[in-house]
């Protein structure tokens, strides 16, 4: 396991030389590793810099996570949710995931309000009444309420045609039965010597022709 002495001297040394002079700097922050503890098999804990806060997860043994996993992601699950954190690499601490939190940092306005923070994240980080989806979650969540309107919406007009239809057959049938162009105009007029057929000769298959037989 790596000492959290170890990860705030590496990254001091980082913003004495990388960093030097860069724009992003809250220069009312120092590095810190705060609440690091045992997570499963791994070291969880949140890392303050003057340029970022983040998550940090450390493996269990050296080389677990290697120069070529760089930029790869893992997921961790909380009682406050399921969290990404994207893999890197530093010659010093090796393999480690941060998960990002704020960044730049000029939103706090001095070292207290940055550890008060990262501690409530970490208490947070646990209790399930912080429950929140990620983005990626919210965005499948979207898409599976979009492909579920669709699909009621499709199944809403298959409803209505074959509501359509039932009526046209119903419709059709009315007339057969009273001999009604009324109900339905592809139905003979009387004057053209259609069958008329009463309700109970219909139901039972016997239509009476012009000439007073019976059919069915």
């Amino acid at each position: 396991m790596i000492e959290t002495a170890l990860i705030e001297s590496r990254y001091n040394d980082i913003l004495h030389t990388k960093m030097e002079g860069v724009a992003v700097l809250n220069h009312k922050l120092q590095v810190k590793a705060v609440g690091f503890q045992a997570f499963g098999n791994e070291q969880l804990g949140v890392l303050i810099t003057p340029w970022f806060m983040s998550l940090m997860l450390l493996p269990e043994a050296p080389g677990e996570w290697t120069e070529n996993d760089v930029g790869r992601k893992v997921v961790r699950t909380f009682p406050s949710g399921v969290y990404e954190f994207i893999l890197g690499w530093d010659d010093a601490l090796e393999g480690y995931a941060m998960c990002a939190l704020f960044s730049p940092m000029f939103d706090f306005v001095d070292q207290a309000a940055a550890l008060a923070t990262a501690r409530e994240v970490m208490k947070a980080l646990f209790e399930s009444e912080y429950f929140a989806p990620t983005d990626r979650q919210r965005e499948q969540q979207k898409q599976r309420l979009a492909a579920a309107e669709l699909q009621q919406r499709d199944t809403d007009r298959d409803d209505s045609l074959t509501a359509g239809q039932v009526a046209n057959v119903s419709d059709h049938t009315r007339s057969v039965i009273t001999n009604d162009p009324k109900v339905d105009s592809g139905v003979a007029t009387d004057n053209q010597h259609s069958a008329v057929v009463s309700r109970r000769q219909f139901l039972q298959g016997r239509i009476r022709t012009k000439d007073g037989g019976e059919h069915g």
